[in-house]
């Protein structure tokens, strides 16, 4: 993906992110992890979602550098297959905007 392309993608998360509050960020780690993150994550938004309706989570995780790598695609791959386990234990309602 080009620069101008993430940047534009990145910007669009922005404004859907503005629809939203509070704003949860969950920081994605494939790395270095948390054992239940899956669960506990997936746990975590449905119980601030109770109070919180209009709840936004903001995803973040492994990002490109300006000269794309195999390890770095890698990485993001990892973090955003964990990120789906999450949003697949959740109900669709919520506002997703994902920044990995």
């Amino acid at each position: 993906m080009r620069k101008s392309c993430r940047c534009q993608h990145f910007l669009e998360e922005v404004e859907r992110a503005k629809k939203h509050f509070p704003l949860l960020c969950i920081q994605i780690r494939s790395i270095r992890t948390w054992v239940s993150q899956v669960e506990g994550n997936a746990n975590i938004i449905k119980k601030l979602a109770e109070e919180f309706p209009n709840l936004g989570i903001i995803f973040d995780g492994w990002s490109r550098m300006e000269v794309a790598d195999s390890h770095s695609e890698l990485m993001i791959t990892k973090d955003r297959d964990i990120m789906n386990q999450i949003i697949a234990l959740i109900p669709p309602k919520y506002g997703l905007i994902e920044i990995i």
